[in-house]
């Protein structure tokens, strides 16, 4: 039996999360077909297609809300709920470590890895330098969530930190 199998009564069951928008019907109807196929196929048909708009509007929306947060403008605590414990940790971190207000959003990259993985880079640009947001969010438990955070060349070092 392998690991994702589950066996009750000794019938094998087969456990799929559930899609995030609904499985399209294959064209002609094809009776017979097994559900699990039609799913299979659509995960396949899904995972060729490029970023959809939705994985990009998702990387913006955090973006901006966790640069309000490096930003002091929003409390690191409204962000608790989109993001693990040890990215919001780096988070706080980052925020407390390095200057962020004239920091300002000049682009978003998405990237959608698996149904229900998104990587994203929300590029910054402060003063002469630039820089960016990296970040991984994961469905689970039918929410996204900031499962990796990344900061490439942050800007620079407060005063009092360095």
């Amino acid at each position: 039996m392998r690991p994702h199998e589950l066996t009750i009564h000794g019938q094998r069951l087969r456990l799929n999360a559930p899609l995030l928008h609904p499985t399209p019907l294959p064209d002609g109807g094809q009776p017979g077909l097994p559900l699990e196929e039609v799913q299979d196929q659509a995960a396949a048909q899904d995972d060729a297609r490029p970023a959809s708009d939705d994985a990009r509007r998702l990387v913006a929306g955090l973006g901006r809300a966790l640069l309000e947060v490096l930003q002091g403008r929003r409390n690191s605590d409204q962000a608790a709920h989109w993001m693990s414990e040890d990215c919001l940790h780096m988070l706080r971190a980052w925020s407390r470590q390095h200057r962020w207000a004239a920091a300002r959003i000049t682009g978003v990259r998405s990237c959608r890895v698996d149904l229900r993985i998104i990587e994203g880079t929300v590029l910054l640009t402060q003063e002469d330098s630039q820089g960016a947001l990296m970040l991984r969010v994961e469905h689970a438990y039918g929410r996204w969530r900031v499962t990796v955070f990344e900061v490439l060349r942050p800007p620079a070092l407060t005063a009092g930190a360095a």
